[in-house]
């Protein structure tokens, strides 16, 4: 175990989101594969591949059937997904590209669309009020246009419906989105929960907020542990700024009383 963990730390890229142990272990499995021995970097190698390694899980669950071996269904991934695997092929990266076609974030109410795969797109302004409620995780198809200004269609498969846009910056080399770096969430406060009008964000720090009906929409979609950062706004009704940093999306709101 010891020697894995520095043979990670030393040849691996970490992630730059960990799991912490004590939320997906009990002690007795701390304990079994000797977790509270390890030094502090080695734990944080181990914590930061176990959420690498669960986002591997989640991206591929949809092929998961009941009953399934294990072993045998991640030896059926698409080798461009293979865990295991350091450096990819052209045709690897381009299946990647295509697999990572999904919407990850929508920023500046639908004005940008950042897809999975490194990939950022200006929305034209007769197409917003569509791409405003695009939702993280939802699949998109990119093909070629004919308008000269916006020369690219995103299909939003999810949805049914389709954008004019034109390209900020293309996929990234290796076909994903890369990490944030951990600055981008400091002062970051995780979402503990939001009611299903939207209306009403709780945050893990004990605070509640009303949110602005103009932004119900998107809050409501808000997942607990995305992680907010709350600020003022220039708004004179509504006091505070929410950004979503795992979605892109602002909100406003004021403190429930």
């Amino acid at each position: 175990m010891r020697k894995l963990l520095l043979l990670l730390i030393v040849t691996s890229p970490l992630a730059a989101e960990s799991i912490p142990a004590q939320q997906v272990m009990t002690p007795e499995e701390k304990k079994s594969i000797g977790y509270d021995k390890l030094s502090s970097e080695e734990k944080r190698a181990f914590d930061q591949w176990v959420a690498t390694w669960t986002l591997h899980v989640l991206e591929q669950s949809s092929s998961y059937r009941p009953g399934q071996n294990l072993s045998s269904w991640i030896q059926s991934w698409p080798s461009h997904a293979n865990p295991t695997k350091t450096e990819l092929t052209q045709d690897e990266i381009n299946q990647r590209i295509q697999s990572n076609q999904m919407v990850d974030r929508v920023r500046t109410n639908g004005e940008f669309i950042d897809l999975r795969d490194g990939s950022t797109w200006h929305i034209s302004p007769f197409f917003r009020y569509l791409t405003q409620n695009w939702q993280k995780g939802q699949t998109v198809e990119v093909q070629p246009g004919t308008n000269q200004m916006h020369p690219w269609l995103l299909h939003n498969i999810s949805r049914g419906e389709v954008a004019e846009a034109d390209m900020v910056s293309g996929p990234s080399p290796t076909g994903k989105r890369p990490d944030e770096s951990p600055e981008h969430y400091v002062g970051a406060i995780a979402v503990q929960s939001a009611t299903p009008q939207g209306d009403l964000l709780s945050l893990a720090d004990g605070t509640q907020w009303k949110v602005a009906p103009t932004d119900q929409f998107k809050v409501k979609n808000w997942n607990p542990s995305d992680r907010i950062r709350v600020e003022a706004s220039e708004n004179f009704l509504y006091k505070y700024k929410f950004t979503n940093l795992d979605t892109g999306e602002t909100a406003l709101g004021n403190p429930r009383k």
